[in-house]
């Protein structure tokens, strides 16, 4: 289409060649049907042209625009003055209008310098791009973010904070590329913030990314629609034009859906805001397309003739150079040296047959001695397959040998600098792929330490970084207080004994999955035809199983430490995975260099006292770790006959030449392992690891909870692995793949995908797990529903004695689940608060029953109803760590005391409400202390449902609660001995109504709660157990009783408690002596208001000393 100058020289023409003004227009008419810039017309509502979206839709559209446009301009070509007339004469004068002369300005306005010098002019670049473009989208975003605020606080607050707060305006460019870039922009700003906050949400959330091509583009969508929506508000204000009226200025590309979209004034703010979002989300995905492909090619523009280590031809050849080296290793079983690693095209400077930069002959053997003398100090053997510049990483990253090395004195004794020595440790880390990301910063990390012999917290937080595990350089004295508490808790004879008994469990449930996945794998490999890299061997597993009790014989114990010594003489750090903890999560200070007496230290004296008393513990697990690492690579040997010649792990064990050449990678998967089924694998990532640290983080806070993290991971893992959970789970997603597939028209699955991947390539672990854990559930159920079943789920009845199995969990934990079934179908579940505290127990609980008991006294202590409830619970707390110092000494002092007859009961150490009127632990610590040392200095602790014969003769009283003896081999055993030697409990025999309370699971709160005053509750047990034992056990014998329904047994059962209690009240009150500790229950249960009266009238502690006084005259 022609330009307005054409036009005007047409016009001319015309007009000399025409004076009546009849001139024709043909040529005008032809190059308005010419295609051209919208710039060159008149607007559509200057033209008075009204033009609806919708006609642009028909055929015609464009054809009648032309016309309605060159007969608005024929009435603007009429309209022009005569050449000559009086008009073009006053329309020339108009020249001066706006000038000095005019009282105008000197500055010309800014579109008639744009106007005049072009759009590419600097006038025009500052201000349609900088201010009106980029400038115009920051002060668009941000005025927008104030009346979003201003949108929510009204919605939500009833307030409008930033009102009265209104950005200066800024012009929209005048061209349409202009408009667009600041909507755009505008857009932009809020969209990649939101984006960025998404994926810091998603780290909490862990959504889960989808797997299959339907699920991903869905995910896609939904999430850049999301995000647009909520950049929309962020970006444009309801009421301002935006990306949908910019499109709908224009008639050719307005559409129905931008004419809904645009902002217009007659909507609500609602429906406004309703539409932006719409809008967001159209544009959200386009957008993130587009800065995705600009971020690639930000990426990507740099191009270099250099050669990489990433380009085609050098990738292939270390390819080749590989499968070469691999060729060559299987033939012979010798790895090649020369052909070890990737060729490096980077590396300045000679390269040797072992890939490692020639250094001086005097440098080299300075770098000699000084490994040799680190060996010697990590104990650590030289392996000549291994490169010197790996080992000497190896050792240098192995905490441990950290700790206790004076790298200092090392350094001056062979004149070498730390540089010298971090040349080679950077050499060996640049090796191993984990560390290559972090390799920079731990470099200088680790030449700091060299330099001043201190292990920095940055140094091991690189050192977590690449995943080794740095509590041997824990330094941290509450931290190491806490380790030996968690150490004493575990110390006890009869807790090692559980311990070795649930590992001996787990090691034979393994040894039978062995079995089932061998029977799996064979009959894959027969139905497909294909061959698999075997992983399992049932054989090896069994010798490993049967190795754990011959190692209880001194010289097959000897043996297999040996092997295992050998075999990880030159391997620092696969060592101290294997050794450095015990019971899951305390470290050994036999092999650490924590608890070294460098310096007296009373610390380090405790740590080496407490890894003393843990003898037997440290014994039992690590044999079992040995005999399971030993079969476990023995079968990795024989099902890589190839690599290894035919030959099993006792061959190459006695040959010299034969042992360096165990694979690195065999080694540790044969400890993960061990440590898998010693429940002390180290979660390495995700949910798992950030637990442990968690509740390791700030000692004597969350671990005073869960004192063992690691192994309450490692039991959930194993009890989900193992259980119908997983077929439960696979089948809710292949019922959820139905859905999706019918939304996708695909038979792909989102959820079932990976599961046939898995399938298809021979995995079938998940499922033999599975299949074993349907297997446990069942035995557990019939278990539950034989004769050794006893009243409650923990109890086996063993003739006529029943063993208590709760310390054996996880094991256990199948029986807990089997009987809150059958409860739950016979209607004898319970309250949901006593059926959530033996979960919580059961599968959050501590390990091999430690603490059992004292868990239970500060449970009831907690449910206790007293005014003093906060500082007795705190108070009891400490009480309850403050013993668990002291847990090893139990079994000395048992066996000590049996003779004097000191241990008949558990000893009641509970606090009165007088003792704790103020954060003051020392009576709680004290008595917790004589429970161990003096016991007969404290009450027994005694039964509240079962009554036994008083010294008298004549009355009854509360039974003391106690451990049951046992008969073996005609020997009359008493439970001490029973306990700490084998870690079995015998329970005391039940009366009816004791088996008729826990056949309905009535909960121990149900029956009694106390008032907070040990004396006061030890009489009211005397008063109230023989009731129980008595009168409700004949109500539960009688033939009327047995034949009622479970729930009216649990009310008939309910009423006589209530009248019980009622009555045992009564006689309470009835008893002179009891007097004082009546008057301080009555204070209890006076409001705190009216209490606080008393208080600020007569003192809180002269109270407190009255009572105690008058308490003190009436024993």
């Amino acid at each position: 289409m022609a330009t307005l100058e054409e036009l005007n020289e047409i016009l001319k023409k015309s007009q000399k060649n025409t004076p009546n003004k009849n001139f024709e227009l043909e040529e005008l008419n032809k190059l308005l049907e010419e295609e051209s810039k919208d710039e060159d017309f008149i607007s559509a509502e200057e033209a008075g042209i009204k033009i609806s979206p919708l006609q642009t839709l028909s055929k015609d559209a464009d054809k009648n625009l032309v016309e309605l446009i060159k007969e608005k301009n024929k009435n603007v070509i009429k309209n022009l003055p005569e050449k000559g007339s009086v008009e073009e004469l006053n329309a020339g004068l108009n020249i001066m209008k706006g000038s000095v002369l005019d009282g105008g300005t000197t500055e010309p306005d800014i579109e008639e310098i744009i106007d005049k010098h072009g759009y590419y002019s600097w006038e025009n670049f500052t201000e349609n791009l900088l201010k009106r473009t980029y400038g115009g989208a920051i002060v668009d975003t941000g005025q927008a973010t104030l009346d979003f605020a201003d949108y929510i606080g009204d919605k939500f607050f009833d307030k409008r904070p930033f009102e009265d707060v209104k950005l200066p305006k800024i012009a929209e460019p005048n061209y349409f590329g202009g408009r667009f870039s600041r909507d755009v922009t505008g857009f932009a700003i809020p969209f990649l913030g939101i984006s960025r906050a998404a994926k810091g949400l998603n780290l909490i959330t862990k959504i889960p990314k989808a797997t299959s091509k339907a699920g991903k583009v869905t995910q896609y969508v939904a999430r850049n629609a999301v995000v647009g929506g909520l950049a929309e508000q962020f970006a444009f204000s309801p009421y301002e034009s935006r990306l949908s009226n910019l499109v709908e200025s224009f008639p050719t590309l307005a559409n129905p859906v931008t004419e809904y979209l645009q902002a217009t004034d007659e909507v609500s703010e609602d429906e406004a805001r309703k539409k932006m979002f719409f809008e967001g989300s159209l544009i959200g995905m386009p957008l993130d397309l587009l800065l995705s492909f600009v971020g690639r090619g930000k990426v990507n523009k740099l191009k270099t003739e250099k050669i990489k280590n990433t380009d085609e031809p050098v990738k292939n050849f270390n390819k080749k150079r590989k499968e070469l080296a691999e060729n060559i290793e299987q033939s012979t079983t010798i790895k090649p040296k020369s052909l070890e690693g990737d060729l490096d095209v980077n590396s300045t400077g000679k390269l040797d047959d072992i890939s490692e930069k020639v250094i001086s002959q005097k440098t080299s053997k300075k770098i000699e001695g000084f490994f040799n003398d680190l060996l010697k100090t990590g104990n650590v053997k030289r392996n000549p397959l291994i490169r010197i510049s790996d080992q000497i990483y190896d050792i240098m990253t192995t905490p441990r040998i950290l700790a206790k090395t004076d790298f200092n004195k090392l350094l001056t004794k062979h004149k070498l600098t730390a540089e010298e020595v971090m040349n080679f440790f950077r050499e060996g880390a640049r090796k191993s792929g984990q560390n290559l990301q972090r390799l920079s910063t731990l470099s200088k990390a680790y030449g700091k330490f060299l330099d001043d012999g201190n292990v920095s917290k940055k140094l091991i937080d690189e050192l977590n970084a690449q995943g080794i595990d740095t509590s041997d350089l824990l330094h941290n004295s509450f931290k190491r207080l806490d380790g030996v508490r968690k150490a004493m808790m575990v110390g006890r004879w009869s807790t090692a004994m559980r311990n070795f008994i649930s590992q001996v469990g787990r090691v034979g449930i393994d040894v039978l999955y062995q079995g089932f996945q061998y029977g799996a794998d064979t009959l894959w490999q027969k139905l497909s035809g294909k061959t698999l890299p075997r992983s399992t061997n049932p054989v090896t597993a069994m010798q490993g199983f049967l190795n754990i009790f011959r190692q209880w014989r001194y010289k097959n114990f000897k043996k297999v430490k040996g092997d295992v010594d050998k075999i990880l003489a030159s391997l620092p750090k696969e060592q101290d995975r294997l050794f450095l903890r015990y019971s899951s999560d305390i470290i050994n200070t036999a092999v650490s260099s924590i608890g070294k007496l460098k310096k007296f230290s009373p610390l380090s004296i405790a740590e080496k006292g407490a890894n003393f008393l843990n003898f037997l513990n440290r014994f039992q697990e690590f044999i079992t770790r040995r005999a399971v690492f030993l079969s476990s690579l023995d079968g990795i040997v024989k099902n890589n006959k190839s690599f290894y010649g035919n030959k099993n792990l006792n061959q190459i064990i006695n040959n010299p030449s034969l042992i360096n050449r165990l694979r690195k990678k065999d080694i540790s998967a044969a400890i993960d392992h061990s440590l898998e089924l010693t429940y002390a694998s180290n979660p390495e990532k995700g949910l798992g690891k950030a637990f442990v640290e968690f509740i390791n983080k700030v000692p004597f806070t969350f671990s005073l909870v869960v004192p063992f993290p690691r192994f309450l991971v490692n039991s959930l893992k194993f009890l989900y692995d193992y259980s119908p959970l997983p077929t439960v789970v696979g089948g809710v997603r292949a019922a959820a793949d139905l859905p999706l597939a019918a939304i996708s028209w695909t038979t792909e699955g989102t959820f079932t995908k990976s599961f046939f991947k898995k399938l298809q390539k021979g995995d079938t672990t998940g499922m033999v797990k599975a299949f074993m854990g349907w297997g446990l559930f069942g035995t557990a159920m019939q278990i539950r529903n034989s004769k050794i079943a006893g009243e409650k789920w923990n109890e086996i009845k063993v003739g006529d004695k029943t063993i208590d199995v709760f310390p054996y969990n996880p094991l256990a934990a199948y029986l807990f689940v089997a009987d809150f079934i059958d409860r739950w179908q016979d209607g004898r579940l319970g309250t949901i608060t006593g059926t959530t505290k033996d979960f919580a127990k059961v599968f959050f609980g501590t390990r091999g029953g430690t603490g059992l008991y004292s868990i239970d006294q500060l449970l009831e202590s907690i449910a206790t109803a007293d005014s003093n409830k906060g500082y007795k619970v705190v108070n009891e707390m400490v009480g309850l760590v403050a013993s668990q110092y002291f847990t090893p000494f139990k079994t000395y002092m048992g066996f000590l005391d049996l003779k004097d007859g000191h241990i008949k009961a558990a000893k009641d150490t509970k606090t009165s409400n007088l003792d704790n009127a103020k954060i003051d632990p020392s009576v709680s610590v004290i008595n917790n202390l004589k429970a161990i040392f003096n016991p007969g200095e404290l009450p027994d602790a005694t039964s509240i449902t079962h009554a036994v014969l008083a010294e008298d003769g004549e009355s009854y009283v509360a039974r003391p609660l106690k451990n049951e003896s046992g008969k073996i081999l005609g020997w009359e055993i008493p439970a001490p001995i029973i306990t700490e030697l084998t870690g079995v409990t015998v329970r005391q025999k039940k009366n009816s109504a004791e088996k008729e309370l826990d056949k309905l699971n009535f909960r121990y709160g149900e029956i009694f709660r106390s008032t907070g005053i040990p004396v006061l509750d030890r009489a009211y047990k005397n008063i109230f157990a023989p009731k129980i034992h008595f009168g409700l056990s004949a109500i539960v014998e009688s033939p009327g009783y047995q034949s009622l329904s479970t729930n009216m047994k649990r009310i008939v059962i309910k009423e006589f408690i209530k009248g019980s209690r009622k009555e045992t009240m009564e006689e309470l009150q009835a008893d002179a002596s009891l007097v004082p500790y009546l008057m301080e229950y009555n204070f209890t249960k006076i409001p705190k208001g009216h209490l606080r009266i008393i208080y600020d009238a007569i003192g809180k502690d002269y109270l407190n000393t009255l009572l105690k006084e008058f308490q003190s005259e009436k024993q």
